[in-house]
């Protein structure tokens, strides 16, 4: 059966929900305003909110102890980030949004707050013997910064399909840039072979409307054009997000497309449930 997407006017009250932003991208809300959200652009432009919610007992994560590489990274305390619940609130975190856009939909002059990220390099690194931040966005705009906070070797390993993938070999302390000219689909995920239990994700747009969601689960988009548009939702662990609970209600989405009305500045909260059942290896 296929199931269309479903329009929702975002009009729900942010006090329905009490957390605070948190964010791994220009154009997520942070504490306080990152670059690209804070000024006005005007009324043709709004700002989608989003809070992710697992619905279940937040998971444990689970201790990896290195094997490999043990010298280097065996005095770090690293988890599975597979599938991150905040304990407090039962945030759902790395859930990706993404536009889902057309070619020529978009407008071609974006504010100039939000076409000035293009100059801002987007830095992904191996800090602790983990990818920082765990996924990465990236409009094809931008410059990508492979760096190693570590004093040891690691490298970093792309499975793209519409890029060229890479295998970057970075030395302790050091950087190297990469240009990715095309968009990717779907999130791709990043490796380091030296060390196999290091894993991330990239995420490449040729549009400047991502997002993932952080520590409490919320995600925001800045500056999206008025209108209704279609998100797509994704995570690691479960693929594309096509059930939630919306406002209490059951809401299906194919291929985790879903569509949203922007309305002028900022949008009210977003409250979306994700059942723990669709994480679950064995369904």
């Amino acid at each position: 059966m296929r199931f269309l997407p479903v329009l929702v006017a975002i009009s729900v009250q942010a006090a329905l929900w009490n957390v605070l932003p948190s964010a791994t991208h220009p154009l997520l809300a942070a504490e306080p305003d990152p670059p690209g959200t804070a000024a006005d652009p005007g009324p043709d432009w709004g700002t989608l909110q989003l809070q992710f919610r697992y619905d279940g007992k937040p998971p444990v994560p689970q201790k990896i102890r290195p094997v490999r590489g043990a010298e280097l990274c065996g005095k770090y305390k690293i988890v599975d980030e597979e599938l991150l619940v905040d304990p407090k609130t039962g945030g759902l975190r790395n859930v990706i949004v993404m536009l889902n856009h057309k070619r020529g939909e978009l407008p071609r002059k974006l504010p100039d707050i939000v076409q000035g990220l293009a100059n801002r390099k987007v830095r992904m690194t191996n800090k602790g013997c983990r990818f920082e931040p765990h996924v990465a966005v990236l409009w094809t705009e931008q410059t990508l910064e492979l760096a190693n906070d570590d004093p040891g070797v690691h490298n970093m390993l792309a499975n793209l399909i519409y890029n060229s993938p890479f295998n970057q070999v970075i030395p302790g302390d050091t950087a190297v840039s990469v240009a990715l000219k095309r968009a990717e689909k779907l999130p791709r995920d990043i490796s380091c072979s030296i060390h196999p239990y290091m894993r991330g994700w990239l995420v490449v747009k040729d549009h400047p409307y991502s997002a993932v969601s952080g520590n409490t689960g919320q995600a925001v988009i800045a500056h999206l054009p008025v209108g209704d548009w279609e998100f797509q939702l994704w995570h690691e662990k479960a693929g594309y997000l096509s059930e939630i609970m919306l406002n209490g209600r059951q809401v299906t989405g194919r291929k985790g497309v879903y569509t949203w009305k922007i309305k002028p500045g900022k949008n009210g909260i977003l409250p979306i449930t994700v059942s723990s059942k669709i994480f679950q290896s064995d369904l």
